[in-house]
């Protein structure tokens, strides 16, 4: 649930240096040492960011299909001869196959069109991807190029999804028949159960908790890079006076800003769920009534690209056909509606 870009954002803080970030970060406050460039920016932390925001969907897609694995089939297995290794490669990573087709599909759309991280690790440094070129492009009033980069990674999407469907096929699941009733069998992971645990909780730390504790120190500094306890304020969250801050700066209580920019991302995230809900259930219902159908596979492509589109392309596209009144539709430019 946490944005890609939060991430990148405790990244950042942590292991800026002051060649290309300014103040030094926290790992160079507590280690005296500054961080190489390549690991404060560009390509490794970007694939190391997106990485712990996106393997989410390699996780609910295998693991919920794992559930619905036959465990009589790798018993069947066992009986025959097979190792334990062999069982799962030739039994049950076949089962799995759609499963991890989509979570890679599934990965490989959203972060082919990812714009928060690159930009925060990548563009000091000059580093741009698609995303990141096209808002450059943009910056700098060259919209054609960044509508022909845009239709560049719609064109990548849809080749990746066909070969998707010409690896996996029609189905997006295998079925398995056997005459007894449906089975699942724990593993006991044995010696092995403690140092799973152990990697399991790293993971967490370094997707989740890490990133939260750091920002919300952050959040206390009053001086960028010291992080002592007489360098701490609470006066960017509840104000008050405080030595060496901008006493004109709103708090976050008082700050109408804040609180405004809010509401309106509740309202936003509110009416755009219902909105999607409603057209993904009617997509949703031709698209598996007809699976197989020529009109099943073209719907399910076509409605994979709103997803890669960029957002930013997007609203520029938006703003150019609705600045001025078309039709019955008045100008929505800088207004709620058109978001």
């Amino acid at each position: 649930m946490l944005p890609s870009w939060v991430m990148a954002l405790a990244w950042i803080t942590f292991f800026k240096n002051d060649r290309i970030g300014g103040a030094s970060g926290a790992f160079a406050y507590f280690f005296g040492v500054q961080p190489p460039d390549w690991i404060a920016y560009g390509p490794i932390p970007i694939i190391i960011c997106l990485s712990l925001h996106y393997y989410v969907y390699s996780y609910l897609s295998v693991s919920s299909s794992i559930t619905s694995v036959d465990s009589q089939l790798e018993e069947a297995g066992a009986m025959v001869g097979l190792s334990r290794l062999k069982q799962f490669l030739w039994i049950t990573a076949p089962l799995l196959l759609p499963a991890i087709g989509s979570a890679v599909v599934m990965t490989f759309i959203r972060v082919v069109g990812s714009f928060g991280t690159p930009a925060v690790l990548g563009m000091p440094v000059r580093y741009f991807v698609l995303p990141t070129q096209i808002y450059a492009a943009m910056g700098t009033r060259n919209a054609g190029d960044g509508f022909l980069l845009a239709l560049v990674l719609v064109v990548l999407a849809c080749l990746f999804i066909f070969i998707n469907q010409r690896l996996i096929g029609v189905r997006k699941s295998f079925v398995t028949l056997s005459g007894k009733g449906f089975r699942s069998k724990e593993i006991d992971l044995g010696r092995w159960r403690w140092p799973l645990f152990v990697l399991v909780m790293l993971l967490m730390t370094a997707a989740v908790a890490f990133p939260l504790v750091l920002l919300v120190l952050q959040s206390l500094i009053k001086t960028a890079g010291n992080y002592s306890l007489s360098n701490l304020t609470l006066h960017y969250w509840i104000g008050g006076g405080s030595e060496g801050i901008d006493q004109l700066q709103a708090a976050l209580v008082d700050n109408g800003n804040i609180i405004d920019a809010t509401w309106n991302s509740l309202k936003l995230a509110l009416l755009t769920a219902m909105t999607t809900g409603i057209f993904g259930f009617l997509i949703g219902y031709v698209v598996v009534r007809t699976r197989g159908s020529l009109t099943s596979r073209a719907l399910e492509l076509v409605a994979f690209l709103p997803y890669i589109f960029p957002a930013l392309a997007f609203g520029a596209i938006y703003i150019g056909m609705f600045a001025r009144p078309f039709g019955p539709i008045p100008a929505l430019y800088g207004t709620f509606a058109l978001l």
